[in-house]
């Protein structure tokens, strides 16, 4: 089988017969490269993610909203066929690898400021690592695939199928040009012994008392149910 894309490995790929969207070529005068999964069937057909897909209007939106112009922005995928969402999480590995050359050159082509990697499957192409919990976690990070500043952050169709993502695609964006907060180590003591517990909030609430404006108490109670309470 003839490559869809030069040093893709379409013959291996569990993608191969699915629909193809041509990525664009890449501009080395634009700042920051937006990096999500594979293409929907809407984004195969009529390209341009940013403009034709739900998830590409809102990413647009976000960094509208964190300051970052539109004009500043461009995107590309880390595979270039339809269908991501049926495969399996081995298969979605291999077309991953399979297309990971192309995506790698378009990177090396774009040579952005920021890299942004949205979802599970543009962390796993880059990163080498899929998990974006773990990873979203802090400031940028420099990567050897990117050789420039990347955060991981959700995908914005997880932000449309769970409001509760949105806030964190907002803030991780926001990472591309807001410097981080500082990180103040906290004050804190663990008690294993009940009586010392007893103990210790008894002698937090005594100074609560003489204060007119008392510290806070952080209260972590671990009991032998599935959740703290």
């Amino acid at each position: 089988m003839v490559s869809k894309i030069e040093g893709a490995h379409c013959d291996e790929c569990p993608l191969r017969s699915n629909a193809f969207c041509t990525p664009k070529a890449m501009r080395s005068d634009i700042p920051y490269l937006f990096i999500g999964g594979g293409p929907s069937i809407t984004e195969a057909y009529k390209g341009d993610f940013l403009t034709t897909t739900d998830a590409g209007k809102l990413t647009l939106s976000v960094a509208t909203f964190n300051g970052i112009d539109r004009d500043h922005i461009q995107y590309t995928s880390s595979v270039c066929c339809a269908g991501m969402a049926d495969l399996s999480a081995r298969d979605k590995k291999k077309a991953i690898a399979c297309c990971n050359g192309p995506l790698f050159d378009r990177i090396d082509d774009a040579d952005p400021v920021g890299v942004v990697l949205m979802g599970a499957d543009a962390a796993q192409a880059v990163a080498g690592d899929s998990r974006v919990t773990a990873l979203r976690v802090g400031p940028a990070r420099t990567l050897a695939a990117t050789e420039t500043p990347t955060i991981v952050t959700v995908s914005p169709w997880a932000c449309i199928a769970l409001e509760r993502n949105f806030q964190f695609f907002v803030t991780d964006v926001g990472k591309l040009v807001n410097d981080p907060p500082p990180f103040e180590l906290p004050n804190y003591n663990v008690i294993t012994d009940k009586y010392d517990a007893l103990i210790a909030v008894g002698a937090w609430l005594k100074d609560a008392r003489n204060q007119s404006a008392p510290q806070p108490l952080v209260l972590d109670i671990e009991v032998a149910m599935e959740k703290d309470i």
